[in-house]
């Protein structure tokens, strides 16, 4: 297996290296390493690249099969893998779409140019149709194989399939026969092609050849035996054999038949060896087997018989121990009552006796049988090699004693201190081994606690910001942690063993023996160094800084250690200098400032004297309690509100308000206090500022005013600019209305003048063509047998049909005629918008124009059937109004309700939209007064909050570039103003939409009525 798959590692390298090789043809122009023979046909250079690629692609999938690696290399490779296949892919299609449609892509010639002959086949550069094709069955199978869990079957017959097709490129080559590597007038496959694409194919097939059908031939079973040694036989034979018959026909020694004959019999005859050879090597093989089963057989038999006696013997040696330990009452009442574990087992390992305390140690209960039992079984995972080895050295020396580990019923390890010794029988034959062990859990969990205090105490040490430093009782350093090495500069090293004077300047060596000699001879065992007297020390470099330290002592086996803690204050010292000079400045500051600077505790109280605060409103030091009385009343809650949540949050406090003065005068303050915090994070106390804003504040009150008038004034310009952009928006809109009127009535007249031309002589046609076919009916009867001349001329003209279809022409002509004057007609209805005075009409018929105008969205199309129009028109006198303005209104109206529809069945399946029709309802009713016309839909319907906005100007609910929100606007203004009528909505989501106009029979009433009703209201 290994060898297979170390083949198709080696496979990939060499077709890598032909890839390479004729890449270095065509960059040389070497015609040797393009085509190997002259004459032969060239490998292409888009080849050359796809062999190098797949080459590529197998090598790293066998590296990674090989090697495990981390996710983030698996991740490269495997992008590798699937950019090297994808682009073999890629290569292979465009040139097989260039064969398929002629195309000419720029691909063949992309990396080389090949010199263009006549008498060559094929595009020049461009690989064969069965090249690309093979290409394209090995790249699917490279892509497919670098799946996580790859379907070998899929991978194994896409590499036959390639392999089939070079095979058959390689006969061609063998027998002379272009037309098996060549595909008509097309580029052919060349001879180291073909060889290149059977190495790949067997690479790809031998990646993993205990999958798939391979397996077979990569199995050590008899089947797999025979394919190993026919397949290449049979792959190998056949074509030399064929080339052999072929070379002599062309030598005409004898003729085809006798050539074809010839293979047959050599055929059967060397299939028959062939086959033969293999049945005695697999016979032969079979008799080796069937020998070796027969001799297993036998050692299976013996060994049974072996072991039946061996068992019957340690029965007995068992029995007769047990009975020697039982014989001794005494020692079984001693073995008993000992707490430690206490068992024997024989050669097997088999138990033959544990006492009281051990099998409560392992949870064996008293009475258990612990015949079946080995003593190895209670030793924990962790001690089994510990227990082979002192068993080992118990056998060969007698006794063995250390450390193991029992585990008890419930799978907890016992670590025990435990003997083993083995005892011999009277002739000095080893009889059994006897074991006594003792529970140590308790010492064990000690030395563990112990390990983890001296652990985590090392850590605290090394981690320590200050440095830890002990000395004996000569002064010698036995201790230098890293925080020393980072304050002094010495390594440990180089501390440990020298005297601590090293660290101490000149002047403080005395001092300091002194000082250490007297707290050695005292009792106290610690002392604080830092707070009795300024500390110095000296470092490396030789610069002294400032510590504070703290000393103890200890005795450790009569000898004192002493260990010190020393910090370096060099920072505190510098930030406390920072902090005084900061005092400094900030009390200049607060002098210099105009401002009431103040100072209070946590509470807000003033705990100190605050002379400009005291000097302005003339309260003392004993009123701390009572200086919220010197805020205005008014400004007292705000004040109060504003410190409390200063103080909870300890954020900011900031709040404007009037404060009296010593005279009784207020004036407004902006006030400014900040919280200082302790090191807990609580409040210390308070900093703040009274700034005088009275002056801003009386300009802010004439700001105000003045903005209050500004403002008025900014909303009536406002006001008046909206309202002249809406005039001008809807005179624009009635422009455009007006300029597509007249564009459409133009458009009517000059279409009306040649259809009426149409129109009037199609009658007249009509009748000609009925005299002319009458007239032919005629000849026809009268002279049935005309000349041949006539006959065949019919025939052409194909009369018969002619004279059918004629009429029809004709009158399909009428009908298409009748429809363009309805259409004429209705535009010219439609168009009447510049047509001032208002005119007594049908309002009907403006509602047909509006339609037979919208048929085109009514039809039917592919998402949906025909627009459902349900007319319910009354019989009302005609009624006085502006056509082409309420023709508009139609428009808008009827135009809206179809986007409606349109909406809803953008958001619903065919199959509901069939099921629910879209419809359109208009209906048209009067009474003495007024007519109403309502146009309603089944759409998706309109909510109350859209409703309300309907008819505002620019509002729109349709798409950017489908609605300017003008439609409805204009429509409601005519309807409203223009016709003094009343344009509503009656919708709810879901159930469609209702548009209501009502507008007077006769506007000269409506008018009439208004006035008295506007006189009406004045005179009340």
């Amino acid at each position: 297996m290994a060898a297979v798959q170390s083949f198709s590692k080696k496979a990939s390298i060499a077709v890598i290296a032909i890839g390479c090789t004729v890449i270095l043809g065509w960059i040389f122009d070497l015609q040797l390493l393009k085509s190997i023979l002259p004459g032969l046909v060239t490998m292409k250079a888009n080849t050359a690249v796809c062999f190098i690629l797949g080459g590529f692609s197998l090598f790293i999938q066998q590296i990674r099969r090989a090697e495990s690696t981390a996710i983030k290399h698996q991740k490269i490779t495997k992008f590798l893998i699937f950019s090297c296949s994808f682009f073999i892919i890629l290569i292979t299609f465009l040139t097989l779409v260039q064969y398929s449609f002629s195309l000419d892509l720029g691909i063949d010639q992309l990396l080389f140019k090949e010199s263009y002959k006549l008498t060559s086949p094929g595009t020049p550069g461009r690989m064969a149709p069965n090249t690309a094709t093979a290409f394209l069955l090995l790249g699917t199978a490279l892509l497919l194989l670098s799946e996580r869990r790859p379907k070998y079957l899929g991978v194994q017959i896409l590499s036959c399939s390639a392999f089939f097709i070079a095979f058959l490129g390689l006969i061609g080559y063998i027998y002379g026969k272009a037309l098996f590597y060549r595909i008509g007038d097309y580029t052919g496959m060349a001879l180291h092609t073909s060889a290149a694409f059977m190495l790949l194919s067997f690479g790809i097939l031998f990646t993993n050849p205990e999958r798939g059908f391979i397996a077979v031939m990569a199995s050590d079973r008899a089947g797999g035996i025979m394919a190993r040694r026919l397949l290449p036989q049979a792959i190998i034979i056949p074509p030399l054999v064929g080339y052999f018959i072929l070379s002599g026909e062309r030598l005409q020694a004898y003729r085809s038949e006798v050539g074809i004959s010839l293979l047959s019999v050599l055929n059967v005859i060397i299939f028959t060896v062939l086959i033969w050879q293999n049945a005695k090597i697999l016979c032969t093989a079979d008799r080796k087997r069937y020998r070796a089963e027969l001799g297993l057989r036998k050692a299976k038999s013996d060994l049974e018989n072996k072991v039946e006696k061996r068992t019957l013997q340690l029965q007995i040696a068992n029995e007769q121990l047990q009975q020697q330990i039982f014989d001794n009452s005494s020692l079984a009442a001693i073995l008993e009552a000992t707490p430690d574990f206490v068992g024997i087992c024989d050669l097997e390992g088999y138990a033959v006796y544990i006492n009281k305390a051990g099998r409560k140690m392992v949870g064996i209960n008293e009475n258990e049988d612990i015949s079946k039992r080995q003593v190895a079984e209670f030793t924990a995972a962790s001690a089994r090699s510990t227990w082979k080895q002192a068993i080992a050295t118990a056998v060969s020396g007698g006794v063995w004693s250390g450390e193991t580990a029992f585990v008890s019923a419930s799978k907890l390890e016992i670590p025990i201190s435990q003997v083993i010794i083995s005892h011999s029988a009277s002739g000095g034959k080893l009889a059994y081994i006897s074991t006594i062990a003792r529970d140590i859990s308790d010492r064990f969990q000690a030395e563990q606690a112990l390990q983890v205090s001296q652990a985590r105490f090392a850590g605290i040490v090394e981690i320590a910001d200050d440095a830890i430093i002990s000395v004996d009782a000569d002064q010698k350093i036995i201790l230098f942690n890293q925080g020393a090495e980072r304050i002094f500069g010495w390594t440990a090293a180089e501390a440990i063993g020298q005297s601590l004077n090293l660290l101490l300047p000149e002047a403080f060596v005395a001092p300091h023996s002194h000082l250490v000699s007297n707290f050695g001879d005292g009792v106290k065992q610690a002392r604080n160094m830092g707070n009795r007297k300024e500390i110095f020390a000296r470092r490396r470099d030789g610069t002294q800084f400032p510590a504070e330290a703290s000393i103890s002592k200890l005795e450790v086996a009569g000898e004192i250690i002493f260990t010190a803690i020393l910090r370096d204050v060099t920072a505190s010292r510098q930030a406390e200098e920072f902090v005084r000079l900061s005092e400094e400045r900030y009390r200049s500051l607060a002098m210099a400032t105009a401002q009431m600077v103040w100072t209070t505790n946590a509470s807000g109280i003033f705990d100190r004297p605050q002379p400009d605060w005291m000097a302005y409103t003339g309260i003392s030091l004993e009123e701390k309690d009572n200086s919220i009385e010197a805020v205005h009343p008014e400004d007292r809650d705000r004040t109060r509100q504003a410190w409390k949540r200063a103080i909870e949050t300890k954020s900011l406090y900031e709040v404007e308000h009037r404060l009296r003065a010593a005279d009784g005068s207020y004036r407004h303050f902006w006030v400014r206090g900040v919280p200082l915090l302790a090191a807990d994070g609580s409040i210390r106390e308070w900093v703040g500022t009274h700034t005088d804003i009275s002056d801003r504040v009386q300009v802010l009150e004439a700001l105000k005013q003045s903005e209050g008038q500004y403002r008025s004034q900014a909303a009536e310009l406002e006001k008046a600019v909206r309202e002249l952009h809406q005039a001008q928006t809807q005179l624009i809109q009635t422009e455009k209305i007006s300029s597509l009127g007249q564009l459409v009535a133009g458009v009517a007249h000059e279409i009306n003048n040649p259809i009426n031309f149409i129109y009037g002589n199609i009658t007249h046609a009509s009748q000609y063509a009925t005299d002319l076919l009458s007239l032919l009916n005629l000849y026809q009867e009268k002279y049935p047998n005309p000349v041949p001349e006539i006959v065949e001329a019919a025939e052409d003209i194909e009369i018969d049909f002619l004279m059918e279809d004629f009429t029809k022409i004709l009158e399909s002509m009428k009908v298409g005629a009748d429809r363009i004057r309805d259409l004429v007609v209705s535009l010219r209805n439609f168009s009447r918008l510049d047509e001032s005075q208002m005119k007594l009409v049908d309002i009907h018929e403006g509602i047909e124009s509006t339609l037979l105008i919208l048929q085109h969205r009514i039809k039917a199309n592919v998402v949906r059937p025909a627009i459902e129009i349900i007319k319910e028109y009354g019989n009302f006198p005609p009624v006085e109004c502006y056509v082409g303005q309420l023709n508009q209104v139609f428009m808008n109206l009827l135009g809206n309700a179809l986007d409606a529809l349109e909406e809803y069945n953008s958001s619903h399946s065919s199959k509901e939209i069939y099921s629910h029709h879209n419809r359109i309802r208009i209906s048209t009713s009067a009474n003495s007064d007024t007519v109403t016309i309502r146009i309603a839909d089944n759409g998706m319907g309109i909510n109350q909050e859209v409703i309300h906005k309907l008819f505002d100007p620019f509002f729109t609910t349709k798409p950017v570039g489908k609605g300017t929100g003008l439609g409805l606007s204009i429509s409601y203004q005519i309807i409203v103003e223009k016709h003094r009528g009343k344009l509503q909505c009656i919708s709810a989501p879901g159930e469609g939409a209702e548009f209501v106009i009502e507008i007077p029979i006769c506007q000269e009433v409506s008018a009439l009525a208004v006035e008295n009703t506007k006189e009406m209201v004045i005179s009340q």
